[in-house]
């Protein structure tokens, strides 16, 4: 296949912030909001692990209260990428980290938080880590914690592993969303959750990733009824993407969403989504609103590290091709190479004249 040509610059025809809805969720069937982005965990693992098994305790207490979404994909194996397209429903169609001032501009799409924040709720990002610069829709929220804004007490885990990996455990900072959610009367917090990051969470404690969640979430769940939030609360449990260094394998851009809380109706959703859907999905808890309509393809993004592009379908189809030599990583089913750099260079053409510089 032919390299991918770099976006064209932005026109300024093309108008880059896209309004919100004001006051989307005035009337919010939910008043706190609780999105949660689990590190690199894969659907089958979510499943096997947190749904199945048998130290699992978090689902089973919830599991008539949830709704889960079998066929919910990643737009990209970077995190930064993911949350963008969980918050504004834009795919990045770049190597996230290669040069974010590329597609720095897409921060001021309307999004989630933006949606939220004109609707009279607190929005707050957390992160655990030293440092986070990598704060998706930036503008758009009340406040954001890291490491050194949250409660010193308490004897929580930490990393001192450089600038980049240096955290404390994400268990510390459930103090802090959940009295923002006793002290507020609508709340949207997102954290992004750092252990699973690197072994050394694993190497201290023993604790896979899912079974260190299981304690988060259970903990989550207990304060909320303690304070007199759970009855108004709403939690959306997503992952960002699958192993990031395995951009030719389906698998890891499947994903876990698990959406519960206590007026969410059992059940589970079988069709083609992705985290571009996300914004919508939670506008169809929240305020009512339809669900996105399924979808029937996707283009996906690989890691920084290597440049690799594909599509999955809903027929279970995929295809994978690396940029720098141009072969085929992968294929099942009879998708069209041709077809698919075609696809994707138009929609890095799309976007560069949207949102470049």
């Amino acid at each position: 296949m032919p390299r991918l040509r770099p976006a064209p610059r932005h026109q300024s025809g093309e108008s880059r912030p896209i309004p919100a809805d004001t006051k989307r969720f005035a009337d919010a069937k939910a008043t706190h909001l609780f999105l949660i982005v689990l590190e690199g965990v894969t659907a089958a693992e979510f499943e096997k692990e947190f749904m199945r098994g048998r130290s699992s305790r978090f689902y089973g207490r919830v599991a008539t209260n949830s709704l889960y979404f079998a066929h919910y994909y990643t737009n990209n194996l970077d995190s930064y990428t993911s949350l963008i397209a969980m918050l504004t429903s834009q795919q990045v169609p770049y190597r996230s980290y290669t040069d974010t001032t590329l597609y720095d501009a897409v921060n001021q799409s309307a999004s989630l938080a933006r949606d939220f924040r004109q609707s009279g709720f607190k929005t707050c990002f957390v992160s655990t880590y030293d440092t986070q610069p990598f704060v998706p829709v930036r503008n758009e929220w009340t406040s954001i914690l890291h490491r050194r804004d949250l409660p010193a007490h308490g004897e929580w885990l930490t990393v001192e592993s450089g600038r980049m990996e240096s955290a404390t455990e994400d268990r510390a900072a459930i103090s802090a969303i959940t009295s923002l959610a006793k002290s507020n009367p609508k709340t949207f917090v997102l954290q992004e959750l750092a252990w699973g990051h690197t072994t050394a969470w694993r190497a201290k404690t023993g604790l896979t990733t899912l079974a260190y969640y299981d304690k988060y979430f259970n903990d989550l769940l207990d304060q909320l009824v303690a304070d007199g939030s759970w009855p108004q609360s709403l939690i959306v449990i997503v992952s960002d993407h699958g192993n990031r260094f395995g951009a030719a394998n389906a698998s890891n851009y499947r994903v876990p969403l698990l959406i519960v809380g206590p007026g969410v109706t059992a059940g589970r959703d079988s069709s083609l989504r992705t985290h571009l859907d996300l914004r919508q999905i939670v506008a169809a808890f929240v305020g009512g609103e339809a669900m996105p309509e399924p979808r029937q393809r996707i283009l996906v993004t690989g890691s920084t590290e290597k440049w690799v592009y594909g599509e999955i379908n809903s027929a279970g189809a995929n295809l994978f091709i690396d940029d720098k030599s141009g072969r085929v990583l992968s294929k099942r089913g009879q998708l069209d190479p041709a077809a698919v750099n075609r696809e994707f260079q138009g929609s890095i053409d799309r976007f560069g004249k949207r949102f470049g510089p």
